[in-house]
């Protein structure tokens, strides 16, 4: 094994050691919850063995922020009988999938055997992927003649367990481009729908114009990013005109 294998070894037995003191078994105490799908919830079990002959009692643990969050398990009682287990949950629900890390930390409070203790508990993890699929992250409508309209369906699934909101997805100024939602909303879990988008050069010319879909559930906003759309038009020969529009989609949910 060479040395730097060798070290990322190392960093992970520590990571993942729990923590034994005269009374008390706690393991993890250390959690990296990793990358997780933004909406969709990701648990771990931190348990108590209780080492000692005589029961033991567990206080705190919780206060932790949003997208973490805890309940006290199997250790609701905060008693922990001798020679027992119990466990708290702990849980990470990214809302945000810009892959920033998350960070949190508690402490459990032990008492009842030789000297009372805390132990100490982080906790981090990192938000990605979507809410949705979008079928095509671009667009180009090709050349049309001035007046005419050309029209594309931004096809969309929700791979979310639950319904979705739309919003926004429109252009505050025409300038030849229309676009028309799919009717659905909250869109449920599994189907998909397609959003209309248009456009009809009004003359020759370039044109662009942007917008951008949010796509957020009751508990899971998402940051979008802004839809591209660029057209232009000329004529040639004398007499004749077209207008050629360049769209370009992108849904960061």
């Amino acid at each position: 094994m060479s040395p730097s294998r060798r070290i990322a070894a190392f960093v992970l037995l520590i990571l993942a050691s729990p923590v034994r003191a005269d009374d008390v078994n706690v393991s993890p105490v250390t959690v990296d919850f990793g990358r997780v799908k933004i909406g969709t919830t990701s648990t771990v079990r931190v348990t108590f063995t209780n080492l000692t002959a005589s029961q033991l009692q567990i206080g705190g643990g919780g206060g932790l922020v949003a997208p973490f969050s805890s309940n006290a398990g199997t250790c609701s009682g905060g008693i922990v009988p001798a020679s027992s287990t119990c466990y708290f949950n702990y849980s990470f629900r990214p809302t945000d999938n810009s892959g920033a890390l998350f960070e949190d930390a508690t402490s459990v409070g032990i008492s009842g055997g030789t000297s009372p203790e805390s132990v100490p508990l982080s906790f981090r993890g990192r938000g990605m992927g979507n809410l949705v699929d979008v079928a095509f992250a671009g667009v180009d409508f090709g050349d049309w003649f001035v007046g005419e309209q050309a029209s594309v369906r931004l096809r969309i699934v929700n791979t979310h367990g639950a319904a979705v909101h739309f919003s926004g997805g429109g252009f505050n100024t025409s300038n030849g481009f229309g676009g028309f939602n799919c009717g659905v909303d909250p869109l449920p879990s599994g189907p998909v729908c397609d959003f209309s988008y248009t456009f009809q050069p009004p003359a020759i010319g370039f044109r662009e114009n942007s917008t951008s879909l949010g796509v957020t559930t009751a508990d899971s906003p998402s940051s979008t990013s802004p839809s591209r759309s660029m057209s232009r038009a000329w004529a040639s020969p004398p007499c004749r005109s077209w207008a050629s529009r360049r769209s370009r989609s992108t849904l960061a949910t």
